[in-house]
C-alpha cells in the first residue's frame, strides 16, 4: 500500500505519543523500584538469578525457580543495560513496541483515531497489573502482537501465512514457552484459526509452506537454548523443575482451579462480551463474523485454561488477541456510533480506573530500613563465597501481601547480599511441596551457612539444626547465627 505523506507524518506523531504514554503508564511501576524501595517481589525473584548466573552460577542447578530461561534472557538484557533500574527501560520498550503493533493492526480497518484509541486502551489494559510488581509476562507481549498483525492482515487479505511469518509465530512461541506456560494463551485462538484456514481452504504448497515454517522455527528459536542447556547439564533439572512442576503449580492437574475467574479478568472482558451479546443477536452470521465469533469463544477457553494460579498479570498476554476483538467490533458497519462510542468509553473508563488505583498504591511509602540494615550486616561478615540461607514463609499470603514490606522482605534482602545460596530452592513458591521444604533443610545442613535469616513460622525447625537468634530484623523475621557447637 502506498503511503500519502501525511499518513506517514500522522503514523510518526502517532508512535511519539504513544512512545511517551509507554513512559507514563510504567511510571508508577517503576517508582516501586525508584520512588519508595519496595522493589516488587517477583522481580526480585527474576533479578537475583540472573546476577548469579552472571557470576558463573547454573540455572536449575545452583538455583531453582519455576519460569523459563527467556525470563533471565529479558533480565539479564535489562541488568546490562542499566542494573536494576534497566527492568523499567525494557518494560516501558515492550509495552511501546506492543501497543505500536495493536495500531498498525487497527490501522488495517480503520483510521488514524480510532486505532490511536485502540492501542492507548490496550496499553491502559496493558500496564495496570504491573504497578508494584513484575513483568514476566509482559516479555511475551510484543512477539504476541506482532503475529496479531499477521493475523488480521492475513485475515483481511484472505491470504495464507508466509513461510516467514510462520517462522517469526513459531519465535512467539518460543518466547511463551520459555517464559511462562500461561502467556502463550494470546496466541492459541490465532494458531487454530490457522489450521482451520488451511484445512477449509486446503493447498498443499501452503501446507509445505507451514510445515518448513515450524520446522525452521523449531531449530533456530528453540535449538540455541535446548543446546545450551545440554551443554551446561541443566536439561533434566530444566524439565523437572520448569515444565513438570509448573503444570502441577498453576493447578493443570486440578479442574476447579483451571476454571476460576478474578475480578479483573471478568471486568476487563466485559466490555466486549457485552457488546458482542448485542452484535450476535442483530448478526447475519457471515463468515468473517463467525471467524471472529470463534476467536472470542476460543479465547475465553485459553483464558479459563491458561489463567491458572488467577493473578492479574496473566491478562497481559491476552490483550493483542483482545485488541483484535475491539477492533471487530469497532468496524462493523450494524454497530451504531453511539455503540461504538459506549464501547469505547467504558473499555478507556475501566482501564483508567484501575490504573488509576493501582497507580495510588505505588506512591505509598514503605519502610525498607530493615532489610538494608540487614543487608550492610550480612555484607560485613561474608563474602560472594560464602553461603547464606533466607527462609521465607509463604503461608496464607494473597494479593494484597505484595503491598506489605515485610512480605517483601526476604526478597529484597537476596538482592542486596553478595553471598551465595545454601540451597538450590534458595526461596518457597506458593504451596511448597514438602520435598522441596525437606531439600531446602537437607542443603542448609550439608552447607551450614554461618547466617541465616528465617521466618517466625521456621524458627523451631533452625533452631533444631543448630542456629540460635541473634536479633529481630522485623516483626515476623531474625537473623540467626550457626552455634559455636556446630560450627568445625
Amino acid at each position: 500500500m502506498n503511503l500519502s505523506p501525511k499518513y506517514k507524518y500522522t503514523d510518526r506523531v502517532v508512535y511519539a505519543l504513544l512512545a511517551i504514554a509507554a513512559c507514563v503508564f510504567i511510571l508508577p511501576h517503576s517508582m516501586a523500584w525508584w520512588g519508595n524501595g519496595n522493589w516488587p517481589t517477583d522481580a526480585c525473584l527474576y533479578m537475583r538469578p540472573t546476577m548469579w548466573i552472571q557470576q558463573g552460577l547454573t540455572m536449575y542447578v545452583d538455583m531453582f525457580d519455576h519460569k523459563g530461561p527467556f525470563t533471565y534472557i529479558y533480565y539479564g538484557l535489562a541488568y546490562a543495560l542499566a542494573g536494576l533500574t534497566g527492568v523499567w527501560l525494557i518494560d516501558g520498550l515492550a509495552v511501546f513496541v506492543t501497543s505500536a503493533f495493536i495500531y498498525r493492526t487497527a490501522r488495517l480497518f480503520g483510521d488514524e483515531k480510532h486505532s490511536l484509541i485502540v492501542a492507548l486502551g490496550m496499553m491502559v489494559y496493558l500496564n495496570v497489573p504491573y504497578m508494584n510488581e513484575a513483568s514476566c509476562d509482559l516479555v511475551a507481549t510484543p512477539g504476541i502482537a506482532l503475529c496479531a498483525y499477521f493475523f488480521a492482515k492475513n485475515l483481511r487479505d484472505n491470504t495464507y501465512w508466509s513461510f516467514w511469518q510462520v517462522v517469526l509465530f513459531m519465535g512467539a512461541v518460543m518466547i511463551c514457552l520459555m517464559t511462562k506456560f500461561n502467556t502463550s494463551a494470546g496466541l492459541i485462538p490465532m494458531a487454530l484459526w490457522m489450521v482451520f484456514h488451511l484445512i477449509h481452504h486446503w493447498d498443499f504448497r501452503a501446507f509445505l509452506r507451514y510445515a518448513a515454517g515450524v520446522v525452521v522455527g523449531i531449530l533456530f528459536f528453540f535449538g540455541p537454548i535446548i543446546g545450551c542447556m545440554v551443554y551446561q547439564g541443566n536439561l533434566d533439572d530444566f524439565w523437572r523443575l520448569y515444565v513438570l512442576f509448573t503444570l502441577e503449580d498453576y493447578g493443570y492437574t486440578d479442574i476447579a482451579k483451571m476454571l476460576r475467574f478474578k475480578l479483573y479478568v471478568t471486568l476487563a472482558m466485559l466490555p466486549v462480551f457485552a457488546t458482542y451479546i448485542v452484535y450476535a443477536v442483530r448478526s447475519r452470521w457471515r463468515e468473517e463474523q463467525f471467524v471472529f465469533l470463534t476467536l472470542i469463544l476460543v479465547l475465553s477457553m485459553a483464558l479459563c485454561v491458561y489463567v491458572g494460579n488467577s493473578y492479574q498479570h496473566y491478562i497481559a498476554p491476552v490483550v493483542p488477541a483482545f485488541a483484535l476483538v475491539m477492533i471487530a467490533l469497532l468496524r462493523d458497519a450494524q454497530l451504531s456510533s453511539v455503540a461504538r462510542k459506549t464501547l469505547m468509553g467504558f473499555t478507556v473508563f475501566v482501564g483508567v480506573g484501575f490504573y488509576v488505583v493501582r497507580a495510588v498504591n505505588s506512591f505509598v511509602p514503605f519502610d525498607t530500613s530493615a532489610d538494608r540494615a540487614a543487608a550492610e550486616y550480612i555484607n560485613a561478615h561474608t563474602t560472594a563465597e560464602d553461603y547464606l540461607a533466607i527462609c521465607d514463609d509463604m503461608e496464607g499470603r494473597n494479593d494484597a501481601d505484595y503491598l506489605n514490606p515485610d512480605y517483601c522482605f526476604p526478597y529484597r534482602l537476596w538482592l542486596q547480599v553478595d553471598a551465595k545460596p545454601a540451597s538450590q530452592f534458595w526461596f518457597s513458591p506458593p504451596d511448597q511441596p514438602q520435598w522441596m521444604h525437606d531439600r531446602t533443610l537437607q542443603d542448609i545442613q550439608e552447607h551450614k551457612p554461618h547466617y541465616v535469616v528465617c521466618a517466625q513460622a521456621k524458627l523451631n525447625e533452625l533452631q533444631s539444626l543448630g542456629y540460635e537468634v541473634s536479633f529481630p530484623i522485623t516483626p515476623t523475621y531474625y537473623m540467626l547465627e550457626l552455634s559455636s557447637d556446630m560450627v568445625h
